[in-house]
């Protein structure tokens, strides 16, 4: 997030560390000053720290960013672009794994690669159902007016796009912003992320 080619007098960067065992608060404390927030509180789950940083920032665009996350520094600007009406809430990027080393991962590497095409169609028609947990922007004044992410829910990201797709506002997507994820590395893993990634969509269709 600080290597953002972006104004930095314009970001706010909070890290929420939600419970964790490991070093994470030690190593985010390292990272603090006048720009950079460390909270630190009970473990709730991902739309639970969300809400509890946005709950927190003073900007009127909220951007959310997944700890295993790297974006490229142009990716901020190339978002915030897409914020040409009042009517966009949110402005989802482009997503591919990170260094990819074994099958599955090259696997995932090009269907990623076909995710790109598809969001550009679907965004053609405001018909995006879901922004992309690992790097997406709002606006501050959505959570105000239609409260904040669905804790519990194990898709919150995609439940936050069909909602705002149900109040009738738009959803944009930037292509060239391009964000960087680490991929299930084994079959095992990738089956827990897929299983989950569609009971999620099941259960809030």
């Amino acid at each position: 997030a600080l290597a953002m080619n972006y104004p930095k007098e314009n970001m706010e960067i909070i890290v929420v560390d939600d419970g964790s065992k490991d070093e994470t608060y030690s190593i985010a404390r390292r990272l603090e000053s006048s720009q950079v927030h460390v909270f630190r509180k009970e473990n709730g789950g991902k739309a639970s720290a969300l809400n509890y940083g946005i709950s927190k920032s003073k900007g009127e665009i909220i951007v959310t960013m997944d700890a295993d996350t790297f974006a490229d520094p142009p990716a901020l600007r190339r978002m915030m672009a897409r914020f040409y009406d009042e009517e966009v809430m949110a402005v989802t990027s482009s997503v591919a794994i990170y260094h990819p080393k074994t099958i599955w991962q090259r696997i995932q590497h090009v269907e990623y690669y076909l995710t790109v095409f598809l969001r550009r169609s679907f965004s053609l028609v405001n018909s995006i159902y879901i922004t992309s947990g690992a790097f997406s922007a709002y606006r501050k004044i959505f959570f105000e007016k239609h409260k904040g992410f669905d804790v519990g829910n194990i898709t919150e990201d995609l439940e936050i796009a069909l909602r705002i797709q149900y109040l009738d506002y738009t959803i944009e997507y930037a292509p060239s912003a391009v964000l960087y994820t680490l991929g299930p590395a084994t079959f095992q893993d990738l089956l827990y992320q897929r299983r989950r990634w569609y009971v999620g969509l099941m259960r809030n269709l």
